[in-house]
Order: C-alpha cells, then sequence, then structure tokens
C-alpha cells in the first residue's frame, strides 16, 4: 500500500492524460465547430502531460520534502512550473515557426490544460508533505 502511495501522483496525472485525451477525441466535432484545431490540441496535451511527468520525475517524485519542510515544497514546485512553461512556450515557438495556419484558439486551450496539470502537480507534489511525516518517507535508490 506504501508504494502505490508513493506512485499516487503519478497515476492520478496519467489518468487525467488519458481522460483528456478520450475526452479530444469524443468532443473533435464540437472543437471543430469552434474552429479550435483537433490535432494542435491533442498534441499539446501530449506535450504538456510529458512536461508535467518530467518535472514531477525531475522534482517531486521520490523527494522527501515532509523532512525538509515547506521552503523546499515551494522550491520543487516553482522548478517544476518553470520547465512545464519553457517547454511549452519553445513548442509553440516552434509550431507558429513551422505551421503554415496558425490555430490560435487551439494554442489557448493547450495553455489552459497547462494550468490544469499544473495544479494537479502542485497538489500531487504537496501531497506527499500532508501524508507523510519526517520518519516515514522512505528514499528509493536506483
Amino acid at each position: 500500500m506504501e508504494k502505490l502511495k508513493d506512485k499516487s501522483g503519478i497515476l492520478m496525472l496519467g489518468a487525467v492524460f488519458l481522460i483528456l485525451s478520450l475526452l479530444l477525441v469524443v468532443l473533435r466535432n464540437f472543437l471543430a465547430t469552434r474552429e479550435i484545431d483537433f490535432w494542435v490540441v491533442f498534441w499539446g496535451n501530449c506535450i504538456v502531460f510529458a512536461a508535467t511527468v518530467l518535472a514531477y520525475f525531475l522534482f517531486g517524485a521520490n523527494k522527501p520534502v515532509a523532512s525538509k519542510g515547506s521552503q523546499a515544497v515551494v522550491k520543487q514546485v516553482y522548478a517544476g512550473f518553470v520547465i512545464k512553461f519553457f517547454i511549452l512556450v519553445t513548442s509553440v515557438m516552434v509550431y507558429f515557426y513551422f505551421a503554415e495556419n496558425i490555430n490560435v484558439r487551439g494554442v489557448f486551450v493547450c495553455f489552459g490544460l497547462y494550468f490544469i496539470y499544473n495544479l494537479l502537480n502542485v497538489k500531487a507534489t504537496t501531497g506527499k508533505t500532508k501524508t507523510g511525516s519526517p520518519t516515514s518517507v522512505k528514499h528509493h535508490h536506483h
């Protein structure tokens, strides 16, 4: 059970990614009627999810935040936010450079997805401080 609790943040992010991906497929025609390119949003969702997972593993997963105090949590959350934002802005710049027709509405939907994933990542990172105490945090060695 302790192993599952350690992975609950990443499992939640994965579940949200799957739900949002399925929702995008179901709402494909609705998006088209709103002039939102499905593929821009679909790939944006994939990029934001990948950036969130990267930030989670770099700054959130397996870090004994409870023993370091709230300042460490703020540093982890902020570092993850910066990494994800940098990846998203870089992706948008590459898209703007190479795309023949830029779907601005789709890009704005991707920024909305970014904020959803960011909130979930903050919840996953800060949730560990509530459930763990300095003595209950286990160090994982790979």
